[in-house]
């Protein structure tokens, strides 16, 4: 059972994922953690898109879904 409760996650996060490329005419997107905070960033990604495609433009881009670490600025 544990096989395929993984097998269902990876479907589930490809599922999230697959769309990134064509709502931001990017090259790839590429996994670099292999949790759930995967998710949860492929869907603030997409969530936001509207106002990141306006600032930003990412196409041909490589997207890198990494939100296993906290950033902290300076004091």
């Amino acid at each position: 059972m544990p096989r395929l409760q993984s097998s269902v996650r990876v479907l589930i996060t490809h599922m999230q994922i697959a769309p990134i490329p064509q709502v931001f005419d990017a090259r790839c997107v590429i996994k670099i953690c292999m949790n759930d905070q995967v998710k949860e960033a492929a869907m603030r990604l997409l969530d936001n898109a509207e106002t990141i495609k306006k600032v930003v433009d990412l196409r041909g881009a490589c997207i890198a879904l990494d939100d296993c670490y906290e950033v902290r600025s300076r004091p």
